[in-house]
């Protein structure tokens, strides 16, 4: 009798220790899942906007979630899975229901609101808050930037193909004569921890559109700016035709092959004396803006890194200039991307982006997605202020060539 009890009290202990492994490894999303709750607040200069009705998206790894506001800003989102999330929302108003939110006068244009908080690690019941910032949609946008390298037909590194494309997204023609290109500083530890400013930017590159003539961009039409403007697919070591480009970074050097056809970029500052060309780092950071201003460029002052004396010296920008800008961060093994090297503020690039090689060749591009296409066929890309959101990476068999959207 003993040793039947025995035996049942082992047969109850083993079913409830399956039923407990079962409840476990459950299949059902639902066992695990999340109740997001996201307090979208506006940005200090516009109280009044509308924020009810608005969709907020969690996106991760394969998975995405959206909810959407109520009269006070706040979502819940349910059914989320844990893991490492972004958390994000923008939309497009009028000048008009810009002015009406913050009573400023301004051109007629369309603004974008938008905020977004990157790497958040979801694991129980939690709220997020989300701060809000206004920028103006413009028709000029950064789309792809190549800067990753590759390798040429004898496998050896290869960097001459590297280039930057702008796209013309709005629906009038754009002169960009004059319009700046800058590369934000890329030392191993940031020269400037963007917290600490409010208003300015730090770049160790500026070129500038030749001012000549008129370089008029129709809607839809893109340029491209390259280091070496030639067909770098003859040497086998590129997926990129660049003989086309509209305008080059000459090396001054001699070292590089330049195209005497394409003309040349204004080099306005350097970091480098001995760099000419765009200083694109093939594993990163390497952050893009465009710009513009009537101001003399030229003057405006150029500094050490915070706490600095000596070293390379940056050239300091009114982030108020700067017209559309990419953050692109390095990838580290084990650790991944590394948020706190961002250079620029949510207001001009609310996320980032990068590319998961740790010293690149890989021949990927990053680039800006495709939202829509008019009825005429005309791509319009995506531009919520957050390259998180609308920039992704194409493998060099992908071919994503300029002039290419997808």
């Amino acid at each position: 009798m003993r040793k039947l009890r025995g035996i049942v009290t082992q047969i109850m202990a083993f079913c409830a220790f399956c039923g407990i492994m079962t409840a476990c490894s459950s299949s059902d999303d639902s066992v695990s899942a999340l109740s997001i709750t996201v307090q979208v607040s506006a940005p200090e200069n516009a109280k009044g906007l509308e924020l009810s009705g608005k969709t907020v998206t969690i996106t991760g790894e394969n998975r995405s979630y959206t909810g959407t506001t109520d009269e006070g800003g706040k979502a819940v989102i349910g059914d989320v899975i844990p893991g490492v999330y972004t958390v994000s929302t923008s939309w497009d108003i009028t000048s008009e229901q810009y002015m009406a939110a913050t009573g400023e006068t301004v051109q007629n244009g369309k603004y974008i609101v938008g905020g977004s908080a990157a790497s958040q690690t979801l694991s129980q019941n939690t709220s997020i808050a989300l701060a809000l910032t206004v920028s103006v949609k413009q028709s000029m946008l950064i789309s792809k930037v190549y800067y990753s390298g590759c390798k040429d037909a004898n496998s050896k590194n290869y960097l001459a193909g590297r280039f930057i494309e702008l796209y013309n997204n709005g629906d009038e023609a754009v002169n960009i004569a004059g319009m700046y290109i800058g590369l934000t500083e890329s030392e191993s530890t940031p020269a400037y921890v963007i917290s600490t400013k409010s208003d300015t930017i730090f770049l160790k590159q500026v070129f500038q559109i030749p001012t000549d003539k008129e370089y008029m961009v129709a809607p839809g039409q893109n340029v491209v700016i390259a280091n070496s403007a030639i067909d770098h697919t003859s040497d086998g070591a590129d997926i990129y035709n660049l003989s086309s480009a509209t305008f080059e970074a000459k090396d001054e050097q001699g070292k590089t092959t330049n195209n005497p056809k394409v003309p040349a970029l204004n080099l306005i500052y350097s970091a480098y004396a001995k760099i000419s060309q765009m200083n694109l780092l093939q594993s990163g950071p390497t952050g893009v803006v465009i710009f513009n201003t009537n101001e003399d460029v030229t003057a405006w002052r150029e500094v050490f890194a915070e706490g600095k004396e000596k070293g390379s010296k940056f050239k300091t920008v009114p982030s108020k200039s700067v017209i559309d800008g990419v953050d692109i961060l390095t990838y580290k093994t084990g650790s991944g991307i590394d948020v706190a090297t961002k250079r620029l503020y949510d207001y001009i690039d609310a996320g980032y982006l990068n590319v998961e090689a740790i010293t690149s060749y890989t021949g990927m591009v990053a680039y800006r997605k495709l939202q829509s296409k008019t009825d005429d066929g005309r791509a319009i890309l995506k531009d919520t202020n957050n390259s998180t959101e609308d920039w992704a990476v194409a493998s060099r068999e992908e071919a994503l060539q300029p002039g290419v959207y997808k």
